[in-house]
């Protein structure tokens, strides 16, 4: 669970295998070339050497369907 905008999000993922603490600073801006096009506004960037993914939460609750979606269950 992530909260962004005052809103919770629920994120589901198959597995963890642990959860690790990094530096913002070492967080790589994601390339076309490494992910595709279609998810680079969704993401934040990566890690360098395990290539673990970061999402942007912000830019997942603010994408149009998702509004869509929220304005309709009101």
């Amino acid at each position: 669970m992530v909260q962004a905008n005052d809103q919770s999000v629920g994120l589901v993922v198959s597995q963890v295998n642990e959860i690790e603490l990094h530096e913002l600073e070492q967080l790589q801006p994601p390339t076309p070339g490494l992910f595709p096009q279609s998810l680079l506004p969704f993401l934040l960037g990566y890690l360098p050497g395990d290539g673990s993914t970061v999402l942007d939460v912000k830019a997942i609750t603010e994408f149009p369907l998702w509004q869509t979606h929220q304005e309709g269950e009101s």
